[in-house]
């Protein structure tokens, strides 16, 4: 059989409730269209973020395709004495080159203030991992190729998953995946600029990037989300703990195939379960159990076997770098 195509946001619909990813796979077969509206109900309710994502997004994004032939920023990074000092250097450079100032004006005071906040918090982060590498007698050059000059964000990888290891074909884009020279590991670092109130929902789906990325460039990334706005926290966990859990992933991979397959009509194949919770935000709530049934009606497949990928890892190319080093920050293609 061809492989199915899904990408990371709808794996994450699908692990919150597989009707939800059942009913939008449907939805785009019948309606012939060539790209599927994933129902982001992570996002229900909420317009922009209080601290102007979209704005701050797009800035990161411009000048992180930009910082690594910028001699003002290699300056900084020369040069900078302190934390404090690299963090404002850097957002004096943000703030009056890559900033939409004329849309941050016309948002309110106090969004304003809390998109400055937010981009504070990024940058000294930032700042901690260039000063780390200054202090392990990394060249000023070299740690701006590392964090700016790598471009592999996008991911793109095919999994033989289930009894009998069909094939899953799984694309994204990470915000950013860096070589960590505090750790001595890549990492791969989801950021919100929401509150921290479902850390293991943001967490699984950049596990999910970081078996991919692993898969696809054998970087053994551990994986962390950092939240920005209101407050900062940061929930991570190492590659060790992602791959040993990697199972349940897999499943999922698999029970989405199922799903999606399955016959509403003459009732065969494997029905999608439903999750309640999720019903006052769902588009589909008024078709679920007229088409599907009862909510509790409906399974996951229980069984995995080792996906062949695993048994033939992509290694990167010869002319990359084998220390992954890029801190990059776009709005994920796929709905982070």
């Amino acid at each position: 059989m061809p492989a199915v195509h899904f990408t990371v946001s709808q794996i994450r619909s699908a692990a919150a409730c597989p009707r939800i990813h059942y009913f939008d796979f449907t939805d785009a077969r019948v309606r012939e269209l060539k790209q599927i509206s994933v129902t982001r109900i992570w996002k229900a309710g909420r317009t922009e973020s209080m601290a102007c994502g979209t704005l701050f997004h797009a800035a990161i994004d411009r000048f992180n395709r930009q910082a690594a032939k910028d001699p003002a920023v290699l300056e900084l990074i020369s040069k900078a004495v302190d934390r404090n000092a690299l963090a404002n250097g850097l957002l004096t450079i943000i703030y009056h080159q890559f900033v939409d100032r004329d849309a941050l004006f016309n948002r309110p005071a106090d969004r304003q203030q809390a998109f400055v906040a937010a981009l504070r918090c990024y940058l000294k982060e930032l700042a901690d991992i260039v000063l780390h590498g200054r202090a392990c007698a990394k060249p000023s050059d070299e740690i701006v190729e590392d964090l700016f000059g790598d471009r592999r964000r996008r991911v793109d990888v095919t999994f033989s998953v289930g009894p009998d290891g069909e094939p899953v074909h799984v694309t994204g884009s990470l915000d950013y995946v860096f070589y960590d020279w505090r750790t001595g590991r890549n990492r791969i670092i989801d950021y919100k600029l929401t509150p921290a109130d479902k850390p293991s929902n943001d967490l699984f789906q950049v596990c999910v990037y970081a078996l991919m990325h692993h898969v696809q460039h054998g970087t053994e990334p551990g994986v962390g989300v950092l939240y920005l706005h209101p407050n900062r926290q940061m929930i991570e966990k190492p590659w060790e703990q992602v791959f040993a859990e990697r199972h349940v992933i897999y499943i999922l991979l698999a029970s989405m195939r199922e799903w999606v397959a399955y016959d509403e009509k003459q009732r065969h194949g494997l029905k999608p379960p439903g999750e309640p919770i999720y019903c006052d935000v769902c588009r589909w709530k008024d078709q679920c159990i007229k088409r599907l049934g009862a909510k509790h009606e409906g399974r996951q497949l229980t069984n995995w076997n080792q996906p062949a990928s695993e048994e033939r890892e992509a290694q990167p190319p010869r002319d990359e770098r084998e220390d992954v080093a890029h801190l990059s920050s776009s709005p994920p293609g796929d709905g982070a």
